[in-house]
């Protein structure tokens, strides 16, 4: 299984219990469901911690990108959502 390093904590760890994130043209941040999606990802555990470190900063420095405005309890819901369809 592939490794990754999660931008919030800086920890490396297997694909499987990460996250992928992309940035829309508009600078807003979506769950990429499948790894899939074209460009630069960035990928994150599911915990609250991971994500809001990587709110102030990991995600931007990842993507190379200007993010806008990051809500963390917005991500952690669609990582629910997205653990409560698998």
């Amino acid at each position: 299984m592939p490794t990754r390093t999660c931008v919030g904590c800086q920890a490396r760890d297997e694909q499987e219990n990460l996250v992928r994130w992309v940035a829309e043209a508009s600078g807003r941040i979506k769950i990429d469901d499948y790894a899939r999606l074209p460009g630069r990802g960035a990928w994150s555990h599911r915990r609250r911690e991971c994500l809001e470190k990587a709110a102030r900063g990991g995600f931007a420095r990842s993507l190379r990108r200007k993010i806008r405005d990051v809500d963390v309890r917005q991500l952690l819901e669609l990582v629910e959502d997205e653990e409560s369809k698998a």
